[in-house]
């Protein structure tokens, strides 16, 4: 399992105590978490995606 984490610095997600990061959604294959990273990082509106072993 692979999630996918966005890093949405310098703002923060309400109600988390100044938290910076976001996951965005859990992925069963590594590629799968690769194509969503490349998309949102594309975008470059939400902030710089990452994925991490879950």
């Amino acid at each position: 399992m692979w999630k996918v984490i966005v890093d949405i610095y310098p703002k923060t997600i309400k109600g988390t105590k100044g938290c910076h990061k976001y996951v965005f959604d859990k992925y069963k294959t590594k590629m799968e978490a690769t194509q969503i990273t490349d998309e949102i990082n594309k975008l470059n509106t939400l902030g710089k995606a990452h994925f991490e072993k879950a």
